[in-house]
């Protein structure tokens, strides 16, 4: 089963019954991770996120993107 939450998916895995989002980045899934503004898109990786903060917003660090309430980082639960 797919929800599609504002092009980013959330899915959940039958076979194991997990919850997981798709990278926005990468396309791999992932249990934990960024979520930027509330689920507009998902980053797996800190590199891939700091590159994000960097090339597409006006932030100069992930600290100032995350003081500033621009993204939080979690683990979805089961």
């Amino acid at each position: 089963m797919n929800l599609i939450k504002n092009s980013s998916l959330l899915c959940l895995d039958q076979n194991k019954n997990k919850n997981f989002r798709i990278c926005s980045v990468t396309g791999e899934k992932m249990n934990e991770g960024y979520c930027i503004l509330d689920g507009e898109m998902y980053i797996k990786n800190e590199i891939d996120m700091l590159q994000h903060i960097l090339d597409k917003t006006h932030y100069k660090s992930l600290k100032e993107a995350y003081i500033n309430e621009y993204y939080y980082w979690t683990q979805w639960e089961e």
